[in-house]
């Protein structure tokens, strides 16, 4: 008889330890290329790079710094409020 292991949640992003599948694949591509600009030119701003964005992209409780960051922008800058305003006067009419 086989048994057959579901997770709980069907509809959850693939991770793999604390990051999503994409993020890792993003941080293999930045370090890779890290490393053939360290060996090329001695320059670490690219593994730095990595590393920032390894630790914004942990994701625990199913969200990531760089979610609440993408969110808040949209909030505040990308996707503005627009408010309507009216007198008292107005609004008894």
């Amino acid at each position: 008889m086989r048994r057959y292991y579901y997770p709980q949640n069907l509809k959850a992003k693939t991770t793999i330890f604390y990051w999503s599948a994409r993020d890792i694949l993003i941080l293999i591509a930045i370090m890779v290329a890290g490393a053939i600009l360290f060996a090329a030119f001695r320059s670490v701003i690219l593994i730095a790079a990595g590393v920032v964005y390894g630790l914004l992209s942990l994701r625990l409780s199913d969200t990531t710094v760089l979610d609440f960051i993408e969110n808040a922008l949209n909030f505040l800058i990308l996707s503005p409020q627009y408010f309507e305003y009216q007198s008292k006067s107005e609004t008894e009419e």
